[in-house]
């Protein structure tokens, strides 16, 4: 067995030659995880005998031999990908999109970014965007929806005025735990302000029991002809506009209704799920204008 020890932005880690194959070791990652600039010890083997095709998305070595990949990447490569934490393998999460971490929108005041993995019904992630205001990164709430399936979920996010945004996604490998860490961060440059600001429906405990495909924006028009298309494990959803309407899923697995918007300026339609004796609890809830 041969050891190699080389140093990347700072920190060291190894690689070990194993029947003729050579391998990344990086033991500090797979001892555990800063928390609030707290060390937590949380062992991870994914950080010994890793892929070097994964490992190379969080550590570039100096020496372009040490990169041990089919492709050899330049740091000018490495340097436009994603900023991806120790918490996104942690976690048990795959791959993301888009592979690019610089998003320019020019003529767009939305997009769209998605994490694989496997068994992500258990998983839970959240997305927070921050808007560069002067020299300080500002939260700004209310501007992403995130969409749950088996192997992956969706994260839209919406930038209604011209500047430089950092959104942070974070995740967690169980839907019960209450801590998420932050797995990866993009930048976001918006060229132009928009005329017409959007918004999400708003959600409630328990949002995660659906998907919303359509509409996915907030604001609808009384009077206006809608399409709800929406995706759940649940057997049964309720949407209410003025009545009850109890959809079941057709047979592609969607919940889907068309109707005009009775709703009057000012109310609200919900989307929630049915609660003994004869109740509703809210999961989104759309501003009618």
């Amino acid at each position: 067995m041969n050891l190699v020890k080389y140093l990347i932005k700072h920190h060291e880690y190894n690689v070990i030659k194993l029947d003729n194959k050579w391998y990344p070791i990086d033991s500090t990652w797979g001892a555990g995880h800063i928390e609030e600039k707290k060390f937590i010890k949380s062992y991870n083997e994914f950080y010994f005998l890793v892929d070097p095709e994964l490992l190379i998305k969080t550590h570039f070595p100096d020496n372009e031999k040490w990169q041990l990949t089919k492709k050899k990447y330049t740091l000018e490569e490495f340097l436009k990908w994603p900023l991806v934490k120790n918490s996104f393998y942690l976690y048990g999460f795959e791959k993301y999109s888009p592979e690019e971490g610089v998003i320019n929108l020019t003529d767009s005041n939305s997009t769209k970014f998605i994490v694989y993995g496997k068994d992500m019904s258990k998983k839970t992630g959240i997305c927070n965007i921050y808007l560069l205001q002067g020299n300080v990164y500002q939260q700004l709430p209310n501007l992403s929806y995130i969409k749950f399936y088996e192997d992956k979920f969706e994260v839209d996010c919406i930038f209604n005025q011209k500047g430089k945004y950092k959104v942070r996604i974070f995740g967690n490998s169980l839907r019960d735990q209450p801590n998420n860490l932050d797995i990866l961060e993009y930048t976001v440059n918006v060229s132009n302000d928009t005329k017409n600001k959007l918004s999400f429906p708003k959600t409630f405990k328990g949002k995660e029991d659906i998907n919303i495909i359509e509409p996915l924006y907030n604001g609808l028009k009384s009077g206006e002809k809608i399409k709800f298309k929406i995706k759940s494990n649940l057997d049964k959803i309720i949407i209410i506009d003025g009545e009850w309407h109890y959809l079941e899923k057709n047979n592609k697995g969607y919940f889907e209704l068309e109707t005009i918007i009775k709703s009057k300026k000012g109310e609200s339609v919900i989307i929630g799920k049915s609660k003994p004796p004869n109740s509703c609890d809210y999961l989104a809830t759309y501003d009618v204008i």
